[in-house]
């Protein structure tokens, strides 16, 4: 992809700070009619808001993505599959020459997902509820730790990165200067998608509050006919 944009001089400062490009993960809901297409416009968004910041805070050499397993044309096999339009995205960057590194170490991330996964079964026992807290809390700090260590460690002097994240939480080195990538797409995919869940809600009372005036007609008209019917 080749970005047009001002060329703006980077003073002495900007060329030994270390940055981070921080974008937010979209997942697709292909089952959701209309939200592919502002998915999408979201990532294009993204994809020029990011590809504009270049020519000040310097090129791209590596793209993280959290939550995927593996980097090189592992990750971007796993990346298309999962999600195209991200996929769009992160290859925009690597056919300009930065490489998708590696940043998850699967094991942490494995275990973390099984304690969450655990978790949302939200047991009845208040004992067990509490261990499964404290095994997940114990393997999400192993794995933020993991990965702070990961991207202090990747990211030179003087360079800039492209994370791209699950949520804006994902742990940074102190050092490392955090560029929030937010365009209005964002916010606008963000509230299309309130005002369908809104819609489906109310849709779903309506549907039930007919229901139930059925079966009141209904037992109201058993009760008159006189005649015995099994409950």
């Amino acid at each position: 992809m080749t970005t047009q944009s001002t060329n703006i001089p980077r003073s002495s400062d900007q060329l030994t700070k270390r940055k981070a490009m921080i974008v937010r993960i979209v997942q697709p809901l292909p089952s959701l009619p209309g939200y592919d297409e502002k998915a999408a416009a979201y990532w294009d968004a993204a994809r020029m808001h990011v590809g504009r910041q270049e020519a000040s805070i310097g090129p791209y050499r590596q793209v993280f993505v959290e939550g995927v397993m593996g980097h090189g044309a592992d990750g971007m096999l796993a990346i298309q599959q999962a999600n195209p339009g991200l996929h769009r995205f992160v290859k925009s960057f690597v056919d300009d020459g930065a490489t998708l590194a590696p940043l998850e170490d699967t094991n942490l991330l494995l275990e973390t997902a099984d304690w969450s996964e655990c978790l949302n079964v939200q047991p009845r026992s208040e004992k067990v509820q509490q261990l499964l807290i404290e095994k997940y809390n114990e393997a999400a700090e192993a794995r933020n730790a993991h990965l702070n260590t990961v991207l202090g460690a990747s990211i030179g002097i003087g360079e800039a990165a492209i994370v791209v994240v699950i949520s804006d939480s994902l742990p940074l080195p102190p050092d490392v200067e955090r560029f929030l990538v937010s365009p209005p797409e964002l916010d606008q995919l963000n509230r299309w998608l309130r005002e369908q869940l809104a819609k489906a809600q109310q849709e779903y009372i309506q549907a039930t509050q007919a229901s139930d005036v059925g079966n009141q007609n209904q037992a109201a008209d058993q009760s008159g006919s006189q005649l015995w019917t099994p409950p």
